[in-house]
Order: C-alpha cells, then sequence, then structure tokens
C-alpha cells in the first residue's frame, strides 16, 4: 500500500525511521451542538428583573441582581456556575403564588453550655457557625444563632430567636420550602459539651407557583434542557404535555426537563410510578441535605455539557459538583436503586 507524505521527499534513500503527523482527519468526530438550558424558579421582590421574561445568565451575582440575593434562582445559578460555567443558560422567574404559605422550622436550645466551643448549624447544606461561651444562658445563644444565619444573605432562609428557640423561614412561599434540610454537624463537627439542639423539619408551604404562564413565556426558543424545581402533579401534568408538544412534528423543538425528589423510598417510587415521563428526568435525592432545585439544575447543567459535546456519552459517570450525597447509613442498596430506576427515577 502506497502512503503519500505531504514534508517527507519521496527521493530520499538514506535508512531511517521516518516520521510525518497529518491532522486533516483529527476533527471528523460529532459535531458540537451548542445547547441551550432553560432555568425556572422563583424571584424576590428585591429581584429587578421582571416575571416571565426569559434572560440569558452569565453569572451567580447577575442572579443575584435580577432575582434577588438569597432567591431560588439565585441559588440555582450560583451552583450552575460552579458546576459548569460553559453551557449558555437562561432563566424565566415567576412570583410567589397569591395563595401560597412560607415553610418555617425551628431549633430548640436546651441542656446547659458547660464549655465553650461551636454550634455547626447547615439549611440546605449549607453551614452556619454559631460561638457558644461556657456558662451564658441559652437564650443568648439562640440570639446569636438567629444572628449568624441572618447575616448569610444567601441562605434560603432568615432566622429569628426567642425564648431558646430560633424559628427559620423559608424567603419564599410554596411547597419546595418544605423540602429544606435542616440538621447540625454535616461534617461530623461536635457540638458543645452539655448543649443540646433540636431540629423540626420545614413545614407549612403551601402552593406553587404555576407553570402555565412559564410555559406560555418560553415562546418558540428551543430550549434543550428545561430545570424544573415544583414537582407537584398539576405543574408536572402541564410541563409534560408541553414537552409532548414540543417533541412533535408541529414544533420540533425537542426539550428534557430536570426535575429531583426528596422522600423515603417508598415515596420516591410512588412519585415516580406517578408521572415515568420519557420526557422528564427524576433524580432521586433521598436524604441529601442539597435542596431538591439545586440537585436538579446541577444534573441538568451537567449532563446539558456532555450531551452537547458527545450525546452518546453516558451519564452515569459524570460527578455532580456541588451537591452532597446522604450520609453513608441513609443511602439506598444497589436492590434499592435498581427498583426506582424501573420506577422511573434517576438514582
Amino acid at each position: 500500500m502506497a502512503i503519500s507524505f505531504d514534508n517527507i521527499p519521496t527521493t530520499i534513500r538514506v535508512p531511517l525511521a521516518y516520521v510525518e503527523f497529518n491532522n486533516e482527519n483529527a476533527l471528523t468526530g460529532t459535531a458540537a451542538n451548542p445547547y441551550k438550558l432553560l432555568v425556572i424558579g422563583q424571584k424576590l421582590t428585591s429581584g429587578t428583573h421582571p416575571k416571565l421574561s426569559p434572560v440569558r445568565i452569565t453569572s451567580a451575582d447577575q442572579a443575584a441582581t435580577l432575582f434577588g440575593v438569597g432567591s431560588m434562582l439565585h441559588a440555582m445559578f450560583a451552583a450552575i456556575k460552579k458546576a459548569n460555567s460553559y453551557v449558555e443558560t437562561w432563566a424565566i422567574a415567576t412570583e410567589d403564588a397569591s395563595s401560597g404559605q412560607k415553610a418555617s422550622a425551628t431549633v430548640t436550645l436546651s441542656g446547659s453550655t458547660a464549655k465553650s466551643g461551636t454550634l455547626w448549624l447547615y439549611v440546605g447544606g449549607t453551614p452556619v457557625s454559631c460561638a457558644v461561651t461556657a456558662g451564658e444562658e441559652l437564650d443568648a445563644v439562640a440570639t446569636r444563632l438567629a444572628a449568624a444565619v441572618n447575616a448569610d444573605v444567601a441562605l434560603p432562609v432568615t432566622a429569628q430567636a426567642a425564648e431558646k428557640v430560633v424559628t427559620l423561614t423559608c424567603r419564599w412561599a410554596g411547597l419546595t420550602g418544605n423540602d429544606l434540610d435542616l440538621r447540625l454537624n454535616v461534617y461530623g463537627e461536635d457540638t458543645p459539651a452539655g448543649l443540646v439542639a433540636t431540629c423540626t423539619a420545614f413545614e407549612g408551604g403551601t402552593a406553587n407557583p404555576d407553570v402555565t404562564d412559564v410555559i406560555a413565556a418560553m415562546g418558540d426558543t428551543q430550549w434543550h434542557g428545561i430545570v424544573m424545581p415544583w414537582t407537584d402533579a398539576a405543574n408536572m401534568t402541564a410541563l409534560e404535555a408541553e414537552l409532548e408538544l414540543r417533541w412533535g412534528p408541529m414544533k420540533q423543538m425537542e426539550s428534557i426537563a430536570f426535575t429531583a425528589f426528596r422522600g423515603t423510598h417508598g415515596e420516591t417510587a410512588s412519585h415516580g410510578n406517578s408521572r415515568n415521563s420519557h420526557l422528564v428526568t427524576c433524580m432521586g435525592t433521598g436524604k441529601s441535605p442539597t435542596p431538591v432545585w439545586i440537585w436538579a439544575a446541577v444534573n441538568a447543567a451537567t449532563a446539558l455539557a456532555s450531551l452537547e459535546t458527545d450525546p452518546a456519552r453516558p451519564l452515569q459517570t459524570l460527578v455532580l459538583t456541588g451537591v452532597i450525597p446522604p450520609a453513608l447509613e441513609d443511602r439506598w442498596t444497589m436492590e434499592e436503586r435498581n427498583l426506582l430506576l424501573h420506577d422511573g427515577i434517576a438514582t
């Protein structure tokens, strides 16, 4: 077989191993297909951008200005930009439902401050530290803990202290606030000796915004991925119907929605079986400290970054940067994960 060289002369007869490289066929693989990721979420009244108006987001700071510091969308874009800053991301913001209520939880202090130390509280996986001085009153500790929570304006909650109890309230209304995780010592920190801090689950959040308003605002733009923070039946039914239309012959603007669900194994299985849409991927988070809207956002950004380069590459080996897994004792077994996969839940 004759080989043609571009730079090695055919007349050379000096014995040697001559090597020449030609890169003209080096880029014959699958061409990159730029994807657009649409992130749906709630804004605060402090956000400057109008609701239901698509806007391209290039940084977490921009999201903080447009949607409010500590808003759902601010947190989602902060997580997305840490996971992958190169995926083209857009947002459509909504306001709280007029009938919505905000979820809340409490941290109750008891015992005694026998020794000085640091109290570590985690809100949605984000740490808040509070100094404890030996011999001080628990009311003082509660006041300091509430102040530490309020000092972090990017947290999804505000805090108020009264009579050894710190009440945390989600910044926005809706069912999503009930999924916020509240716990101590995620990374094995020690609570100061003698002090007992008891956390309750977030509850009381009601009425998510209506996604049909967002669907109308999507227009005729193709959104390759859509991050959906609300998983209630009404909103999911509306979004699934829109996705079916977008995949149909009259639109041909295929989109995949990314959601996440927090609950027990049984609750997660029931949710998956109630939906199991081929156009929606739902990640079961288990008892992860990270909020479900962050799971959905990071999963979407990570997946699209890979798919736009190589749509054939499996996604299960990709790292979800910034997402905290459940503690070892809370993780599902292989058999439990396999059951959830049959139920339409990603694990």
